[in-house]
């Protein structure tokens, strides 16, 4: 078995088309509905999203995608300046080309995650590969200060530990430092280098970015 992430707007049914997908960004509610827009347009305060109806279930997705980087960014404020005199500086390029990377997670080609497993082995982010390798068990001493994991730009691997002080760390804390390391990776493929400094914008991503994912998530016998 596989885990797998279906596009919503493509249609079960023959010879019908989806116009309208609901979900959630944290704990709202939004909704995106074709309209008569150049491209795409957020409502944030009825948290509506109007995408071009001209667009083919492909190009409605990556709508979506770049909708739900904006949002997260507007709705937590993630451009403001931080203690360290730095800002995240995403602007539409930025929201365009994470979107574009990111949309890999919809073609089951470009990664291998094995059913109910908290990480997938490899995945593609934009035109690189990378491979997640888990690391043997660390000392509480050793992991001060650091998440638990690292990943390695250079290589093409994320590395996410097993075990701390002889206890095996849950696996919803594997998924969610896989996510973490994996949006540095996304920012890095991305040239976001500013955001990818700042790990309050990448913890936030990654924090919404497991929630999200989960809602299209699925399983098929590969």
């Amino acid at each position: 078995m596989k885990t797998i992430f279906v596009n919503p707007f493509v249609s079960i049914e023959l010879d019908s088309k989806v116009k309208e997908v609901t979900f959630k960004i944290g704990n709202f509610d939004y909704t995106i509905r074709e309209d008569d827009v150049s491209r795409m347009e957020i409502d944030f305060d009825s948290r509506f999203i109007k995408v071009n109806d001209a667009l083919d279930s492909t190009g409605k997705l990556r709508e979506l995608l770049r909708a739900f980087f904006i949002i997260v960014a507007n709705e937590l404020e993630l451009n403001k300046e931080f203690s360290n005199g730095k800002k995240a500086d995403l602007d539409d390029i930025a929201f365009a080309n994470l979107s574009w990377n990111f949309i890999h997670w919809f073609d089951d080609e470009s990664y291998d995650w094995d059913y109910n497993l908290p990480y997938p082995d490899r995945y593609r982010i934009g035109a690189v590969w990378y491979i997640t390798h888990a690391m043997k068990e660390v000392s509480y001493q050793s992991t001060q200060g650091i998440q638990y994991g690292v990943s390695d730009h250079v290589l093409g691997r994320i590395y996410i530990i097993d075990s701390d002080r002889g206890v095996t760390i849950p696996n919803s804390i594997k998924n969610q430092t896989f996510w973490h390391e994996y949006v540095h990776s996304l920012f890095v493929q991305s040239n976001e280098t500013y955001a990818n400094d700042i790990e309050y914008v990448v913890d936030v991503y990654a924090t919404q970015i497991a929630l999200f994912m989960k809602q299209f998530e699925t399983f098929v016998d590969k």
